[in-house]
C-alpha cells in the first residue's frame, strides 16, 4: 500500500545518491519523492499540481492517460517527479525535462507523458514523439547521469534503465507500429537503452 510520507529516505534513492546529486536542481529530492509497495499504481501528469503524481485508484476515464505501475513482487517503488519539481531551476531545465522517473532497487524508468495529445495523425505523433525523446534523453544524459557520476555513481551499471513515451492509450500509439519500432531501434542503436510506447510496466 502507499506509505505515509516520512523523513525516511528510501534505500533506492540513497544507493544512487540522488539527494546529493540533484541538490540545487529545483526542489529537494527528499521533499518530493513518493514511495509505495502497492501492487498497482497509476502514474500521471497532474495539471493541477503542475508535476507528476500517482495513486492506487483513479477515475476510469483517466486510466487511458496514465502509466500503470505493476508491482506483483510488492517491492518498494519510488516516484520522482522531475519536471516542475526536482528539476525545475532555470539553469538546468534548458533543453527539456521529462516528467518523472520511477525507481526500484533494480530498475529506473524515465517517463514522459504526452497524454494531452488528442490527434493521432502521423505528423502530430511524430512531432510529439521526437519532443518526448529529446526530453527523456536530455534529462538522463545531460542532467541526472553526470551529476550522479560526480558523486561516484554510474547509473547505467547501478540499475537497469529504460525510457517510456506515454500517449493516451485510446489513440493506440503502441510499440507495434512500424514507425514506433523504427524509433525504438534508432534510440537503442544511438543511446544503448530501450525505449517503449506502452502505458504500463511490471517492476521488479
Amino acid at each position: 500500500m502507499e506509505q505515509p510520507q516520512s523523513n525516511a529516505i528510501p534505500e533506492a534513492i540513497k544507493r544512487l545518491r540522488l539527494c546529493a546529486s540533484l541538490k540545487n536542481c529545483g526542489h529537494a529530492v527528499e521533499d518530493c519523492f513518493k514511495q509505495s509497495s502497492a501492487q498497482c499504481l497509476y502514474a500521471y501528469d497532474d495539471d493541477t499540481l503542475g508535476y507528476s503524481d500517482w495513486s492506487e485508484t483513479i477515475a476510469s476515464e483517466s486510466v487511458s492517460r496514465s502509466f500503470i505501475v505493476r508491482n506483483d513482487n510488492i517491492v518498494e517503488i519510488v516516484l520522482l517527479p522531475l519536471d516542475g519539481r526536482i528539476i525545475s531551476g532555470p539553469a538546468v531545465t534548458k533543453g527539456g525535462v521529462n516528467d518523472c522517473a520511477i525507481l526500484t532497487g533494480k530498475q529506473m524508468s524515465f517517463v514522459e507523458f504526452k497524454t494531452n495529445v488528442t490527434s493521432n495523425s502521423d505528423k502530430n505523433i511524430e512531432d510529439k514523439t521526437n519532443e518526448a525523446i529529446n526530453q527523456l534523453w536530455h534529462t538522463f544524459h545531460d542532467i541526472i547521469s553526470p551529476r550522479c557520476a560526480a558523486k561516484g555513481i554510474t547509473l547505467e551499471t547501478a540499475v537497469d534503465i529504460d525510457f517510456h513515451v506515454v500517449f493516451d492509450s485510446n489513440l493506440d500509439v503502441t510499440c507495434a507500429t512500424a514507425s514506433r519500432q523504427d524509433k525504438q531501434m534508432e534510440f537503442l542503436m544511438t543511446n544503448g537503452f530501450p525505449l517503449y510506447f506502452n502505458n504500463e510496466k511490471s517492476f521488479i
